[in-house]
């Protein structure tokens, strides 16, 4: 009998989850912008730069262009999972721009 990937994956680490594009914030600013709220049962996420400039990201909002994860323009990511970068996925994360209103695109695996 064959079984979903769904079923697979809880089979295999022992939790359900569900991906989830993350709508709270789609743009980063000037200032220091959260783009994701802390959240415990995060597994996975993944941010995309969806704009014609570099931003950078960082798990507090001390994020600068000198102190940060540095995403290229049109297309530059960051991904992180549980079994690779521990607590850090379930933090609070931000993002600046050297340029205002940047887009970004998030995707998120939280356990249900």
């Amino acid at each position: 009998m064959a079984i979903t990937l769904h079923q697979m994956l809880e089979q295999l680490y022992g939790v359900r989850s569900t991906h989830r594009t993350n709508h709270t914030s789609a743009v980063v600013n000037i200032a220091p912008t959260r783009i994701l709220s802390g959240n415990p049962n995060r597994l996975s996420f993944l941010i995309v730069n969806l704009s014609g400039n570099a931003i950078y990201i960082a798990p507090d909002n001390a994020v600068s262009a000198t102190r940060g994860i540095y995403l290229a323009a049109n297309g530059g990511t960051a991904a992180f999972q549980w079994d690779r970068d521990f607590e850090i996925v379930a933090q609070e994360w931000f993002g600046m721009s050297t340029v205002n209103a940047r887009d970004v695109y998030i995707l998120e695996n939280i356990s249900i």
